[in-house]
């Protein structure tokens, strides 16, 4: 080895996650189009909500820097644990108050996985030189918890539920028809059959995003000529 060197880090980040003026507070505004009785009419700007605070993330992570064989291999091994609490979400809300989206802290979040970058000389003369690049990601994340509630309809066909990762997917699971009646029939989360004017529950079927990330980039050099490649997954 010609290097091998630890690392441990800790940081705290706070993110505005979209908070503006005008949804921690009221404001209202003139209208010059409506009227009444000759008198301009005084709207609010957009559904506020007193009680917004910022996303606070705490990340743990530990590394190992390391080269070898007079350093034409060298790279980096990290692992890390993200926590996110006060998470930020435009959430729907009844159409009665005004607005049908509010942004709202909505819970906590856990993300964690591990990174590889590894680097490469596999040729160095005096006039070329092939230096390859690799990084391959994997990582998972939870909903942690949703402040009281299991899970919260986001959009016309989100949930964000507990213990399922962000970007779920969220079907009904179908079971066939009712032969009786022709009614269609669906499973519960419990593999229990429900149909009829029973309203069929959205079942988790996993994430949209995969798990491992990646690339591999290739560059050739030759005297003043650079020829590069990359892949990517």
């Amino acid at each position: 080895f010609d290097q091998l060197k630890w690392r441990v880090s800790y940081g705290l980040n706070y993110n505005s996650g979209g908070i503006r003026q005008t949804l921690g507070m009221p404001f209202y505004d003139f209208t010059n189009s409506d009227t009444y009785r000759g008198n301009r009419m005084i709207n609010l700007v957009e559904f506020y909500n007193p009680d917004l605070k910022f996303e606070k993330t705490k990340q743990w992570s530990a590394a190992v820097d390391f080269g070898l064989l007079d350093h034409r291999l060298y790279g980096t091994l990290e692992a890390y644990v993200k926590n996110t609490d006060d998470l930020l979400s435009t959430i729907d809300i009844p159409a009665s108050n005004g607005y049908t989206s509010l942004l709202q802290n909505i819970g906590a979040l856990q993300n964690k996985g591990i990174e590889l970058t590894l680097s490469g000389v596999p040729i160095r003369t005096d006039h070329f030189r092939w230096t390859s690049r690799l990084n391959v990601a994997y990582n998972i994340n939870e909903i942690t918890d949703l402040y009281g509630q299991d899970e919260i309809r986001v959009g016309s066909e989100g949930y964000f539920k507990v213990g399922e990762p962000i970007n779920s997917a969220f079907v009904k699971h179908w079971a066939g028809v009712n032969p009786v009646n022709g009614v269609p029939i669906y499973y519960t989360r419990s593999r229990e059959l429900v149909g009829g004017s029973n309203a069929p529950q959205m079942i988790g079927f996993g994430t949209y995003n995969h798990p491992y990330t990646g690339g591999l980039t290739n560059i050739f050099n030759y005297k003043n000529l650079e020829v590069s490649m990359l892949l990517t997954f």
